[in-house]
């Protein structure tokens, strides 16, 4: 399988020594990476699911065995899929630099980022970014230099082993391309705070008499919970007897988007995630489980 179906799949994968593409895009460096690395696991992350789907294609097309892609935010596939010192090296080419600085916690490259990406790469590995922004490099440096546990060197349009269309494209356009070279080193220095969330065995359905809330009062409602999770309920679909709610959780910064389904049996209700909605069964939806039954957290 391709695709990685991280809320099913055993986490961490078992890679060792693998290749790291943050944000592939139409998933040319990736797929050519592979094709020339047979023997060593390549892993891609990315949000889009047209990038995704694009790949699946092109890898089975081409009989790669040795690549796998997640849609999934970059933060959270390493925190989730990939086991400490497990990278040999990981690439972000070319990603959106956020230029604007109330959007400065976007960049791929901040210090959260930075250390999750560490804790993965193993030492003597390293985090290689390429982009046409000089500002960018800077803000990545403070933040290597701020962490530690990095030495870098920065080149200025370095002939790339694989370059990729926009790279191409910069160049004949006369564009100046940075590419940062990261290599871990040892340890950081300074502990920086990242989130975290917990993995459950299951996620209950309750059944009470009494619900917190009757599900026709929670369509277009936001809710913060006492664990700190934010629950908003948008659209409501009602038929024989059930009530699906259209749910987005989220927990500690990671997104759960599911159907909550209130199924009434006898005088009784029973809440829970609908057997439709494929979710990573988390402490977060456990608890907001418990919650909509009437359980005090």
């Amino acid at each position: 399988m391709i695709e990685i179906n991280y809320r099913r799949e055993k986490k961490p994968l078992p890679v060792r020594g693998a290749v790291v593409e943050i944000g592939f895009g139409n998933g040319d460096f990736l797929i050519r990476h592979a094709m020339e690395n047979p023997d060593r696991p390549h892993i891609g992350f990315e949000i889009s699911g047209i990038s995704i789907a694009k790949v699946v294609r092109k890898a089975r097309r081409m009989g790669l065995k040795n690549l796998r892609v997640a849609k999934i935010d970059a933060y959270w596939g390493f925190y989730l899929l990939l086991p400490d010192e497990s990278v040999e090296r990981a690439y972000m080419n070319f990603p959106d630099p956020w230029p604007k600085k109330r959007h400065a916690s976007r960049r791929l490259t901040n210090l959260e980022n930075l250390y999750i990406f560490h804790s993965r790469i193993k030492t003597g590995g390293s985090l290689i970014l390429k982009t046409d922004e000089r500002f960018f490099v800077d803000y990545t440096l403070e933040n290597a230099e701020e962490m530690g546990g990095w030495e870098w060197k920065v080149e200025e349009n370095a002939l790339s082993e694989i370059p990729t269309k926009y790279e191409r494209k910069w160049i004949e356009e006369g564009k100046t391309i940075y590419r940062l070279t990261l290599e871990k080193v040892g340890p950081p220095s300074k502990k920086i705070e990242i989130r975290h969330i917990k993995e459950v065995e299951e996620v209950p359905h309750m059944r009470t008499e009494k619900p917190r809330f009757h599900p026709e009062e929670l369509s277009g409602k936001v809710f913060r919970l006492p664990n700190g999770t934010v629950a908003k309920f948008f659209n409501m679909w009602r038929g024989n007897g059930e009530y699906l709610l259209e749910t987005l959780l989220v927990e500690n910064g990671y997104e759960h988007y599911f159907m909550t389904r209130f199924r009434k049996k006898d005088n009784d209700w029973v809440i829970g995630v609908s057997p439709f909605s494929e979710v990573l069964k988390t402490e977060g939806i456990r608890d907001l489980i418990l919650w909509l039954s009437g359980r005090d957290l």
